[in-house]
């Protein structure tokens, strides 16, 4: 299941605030992984997965630097149809773009995360 972002904040753990990174995609969904244990009725996990805008050259760069730091980024995300933004979000870099070959990025949601998600999955 994939729920549409409507607004994507970033931060690494360098950072004193957070960056609205929401101009810098063409679009974002979170997407829930089905717990494979069908008697647990939460997914396993939560990705996010972003296309870039071409010319998005600095966030790719911070997306490409992220994968150094020891501390994982945060994100704080607003989801279509939801009103209060999902805050402090613990992230990883799974897959940096490479702009104009491939404008993918993902991004895991740390497990300190998941909870902040089950009730919109």
């Amino acid at each position: 299941m994939d729920r549409p972002i409507r607004s994507l904040e970033w931060k690494r753990p360098t950072d004193d605030q957070y960056t609205d990174v929401t101009d810098a995609l063409v679009e974002g969904v979170v997407s829930a992984t089905p717990h494979p244990d069908e008697a647990i009725d939460r997914p396993k996990g939560y990705s996010v997965e972003l296309t870039l805008r071409p010319d998005s050259t600095a966030f790719a760069d911070e997306l490409q630097a992220a994968l150094l730091d020891m501390e994982a980024p945060r994100v704080i995300l607003q989801l279509e149809g939801v009103e209060t933004p999902i805050s402090d979000v613990p992230v990883g870099v799974s897959k940096v773009p490479d702009l104009g070959e491939r404008n993918d990025a993902e991004l895991s949601v740390k497990p300190e995360g998941h909870a902040r998600f089950h009730e919109y999955f």
